[in-house]
């Protein structure tokens, strides 16, 4: 059984949204308490943002991380999924939604060595 770890933006959503998604989100965190790699809405992010898991649930994304020295579950901000992409298939910056560019953001922090500093963030479930 992994332990479930929100980040401070993931508990103030949590708090602050609708009764209908908390208990999507509630099932969620049981899934990922479970089984964080096989399930069929979680899909492992590639590239640049390998190690990062995503779970689909509806219109909404939780992202995450599983730690390899313990069983924790990281959960990053979750975000609503709405980017738009352009007829040339890039994503368009001034539409670019707030999850996008938040990973975008977090990829440069990762590239620079200062993502360590955002482990501060983190809050027990």
């Amino acid at each position: 059984m992994y332990e479930i770890i929100l980040s401070r933006k993931a508990r103030r959503f949590y708090e602050k949204c609708e009764f209908g998604l908390a208990r999507k989100l509630n099932r969620c965190f049981d899934i990922l308490a479970n089984s964080p790699h096989k399930h069929p809405n979680i899909k492992l992010l590639k590239g640049p943002l390998r190690g990062i898991f995503s779970y689909r649930l509806g219109d909404w994304r939780v992202l995450y991380t599983v730690s390899r020295e313990g069983k924790a579950v990281y959960v990053l901000p979750i975000r609503e999924r709405e980017a738009r992409r352009t007829s040339s298939g890039e994503i368009s910056t001034d539409t670019m939604n707030p999850a996008r560019r938040w990973l975008r953001n977090l990829l440069s922090e990762r590239l620079s060595g200062a993502w360590r500093n955002r482990r501060r963030d983190i809050r027990s479930y």
